[in-house]
């Protein structure tokens, strides 16, 4: 399980093979890319613009990659392998969508600010808790392609109504965990901008987290 499979003397590494084993559904030939270039030194290159090529299932591709690049860097060498791959399984398992993303400036502060704003304005449901998540997986990568990627995404979203591109997802059954673990990671990215991001209401949008947790709460109680 921690060890990358054996791959031929010709194996690609280049990233647009990752995009092919990712078209094709193909997790092994994807494993086998991983293979060849987790040891190169600009492999998180490769790996963060993959995950950033589309958005669908709420950006979770880039969110569980710069996860797996952080534990991968705790396990050291021996777990190295094996933690990269999740977050390739992830890119070859989530369908496709929302390519094409415009390109151009934008503010990163004033984005920020929305981004709050839109989690209280939506009373922290998992949708607009995800735009928040994705932006911070993506100033995580600390690569400005990947940044200016994910900020030209999240920029279509308006603070007064809900991002309808993604409808919520229906896992009523499992809501209350859903929203239990969205409330405690956004205590933690509220910490990791707060200096960086001095004037966004992180306050504001952690009372709308624990507003839609009590929601869940209350749901499953009475369910």
């Amino acid at each position: 399980m921690l060890n990358p499979p054996k791959i031929e003397q010709d194996q690609r590494g280049d990233v647009d093979e990752l995009r092919e084993a990712i078209a094709a559904s193909d997790r092994l030939r994807a494993e086998r890319w991983l293979a060849k270039r987790y040891r190169d030194a600009d492999f998180a290159s490769g790996y963060f613009a993959v995950a950033s090529d589309d958005f669908a299932d709420l950006g979770h591709k880039l969110i569980v990659a710069t996860a797996a690049i952080r534990l991968a860097d705790l396990l050291g060498e021996k777990g190295r392998y094996a933690m990269l791959r999740v977050g390739v399984w992830e890119m070859v398992s989530a369908g496709s969508g929302e390519w094409g993303v415009g390109s151009g400036s934008v503010d990163l502060d004033s984005l920020c600010d929305a981004l709050v704003a839109n989690v209280i304005a939506n009373d922290g449901e998992i949708v607009s808790a995800h735009a928040m998540f994705l932006f911070d997986a993506a100033l995580q990568t600390n690569d400005d392609a990947v940044i200016a990627r994910v900020a030209n995404h999240l920029s279509e979203i308006n603070a007064s109504m809900p991002d309808t591109r993604h409808p919520t997802p229906e896992l009523s059954i499992y809501a209350f965990a859903r929203d239990y673990g969205a409330c405690l990671k956004a205590h933690a990215i509220a910490k990791r901008l707060r200096p960086r991001f001095a004037n966004a209401d992180f306050d504001g949008m952690l009372v709308a987290m624990h507003r839609n947790l009590e929601k869940s709460s209350e749901e499953m109680t009475f369910a």
